[in-house]
């Protein structure tokens, strides 16, 4: 036989378990909705596509610092590496360094962003663009870089890239020679 109120303790300690576990699944439910901004730490910075940022120094092809300090990678292309660790420079990527200097270097522009918006190293993930020139297509319009299509970004962008590639495999530029 049980004792008295044994049944009703029962079904008070599953409704608990019950009631936490309900508010366990919405919090991670309202937690995973949020946009990428509510989810970002609160150390980094925000940014909105319509300022615009100083370039203070470009690293690499596809690679350069703000005056903020944070650093940015262009997205959807990957230029030849410079010279480092004792590994040789790869075939233009001084060239396509050069380029990406005279272009963007000590100048305002602006950041447009995609569906990741940093990548493993820390670095923001963008689109780039000056005097109404987007950076990274014209790199790969220079024969710099192939369009790097197996990144995260959306398909719009991906067709406009491989078009530009294919134009400039047509004219034999930069790496196509």
């Amino acid at each position: 036989m049980n004792a008295p109120g044994f049944g009703r303790n029962l079904r008070y300690k599953y409704l608990r378990s019950g009631l936490i576990l309900l508010i366990v699944v919405v919090a991670f439910v309202v937690r995973t909705l949020q946009s990428p901004e509510e989810n970002a730490p609160a150390d980094k910075i925000a940014f909105d596509e319509r300022e615009t940022h100083f370039v203070q120094r470009v690293v690499d092809g596809d690679t350069f610092r703000l005056k903020s300090g944070q650093r940015v990678r262009l997205l959807g292309i990957n230029t030849p590496e410079l010279a480092r660790d004792g590994r040789p420079a790869e075939p233009l990527a001084e060239e396509a360094t050069i380029w990406l200097r005279n272009q963007i270097e000590g100048r305002e522009i602006q950041l447009t962003f995609d569906k990741e918006r940093e990548d493993d190293y820390g670095r923001i993930l963008a689109y780039v663009w000056t005097d109404n020139r987007l950076i990274n297509e014209e790199l790969i319009r220079e024969g710099f870089t192939k369009a790097r299509t197996d990144y995260a970004f959306s398909s719009t962008m991906k067709r406009r890239f491989r078009e530009v590639e294919k134009e400039a495999r047509t004219a034999n530029k930069g790496i196509w020679k």
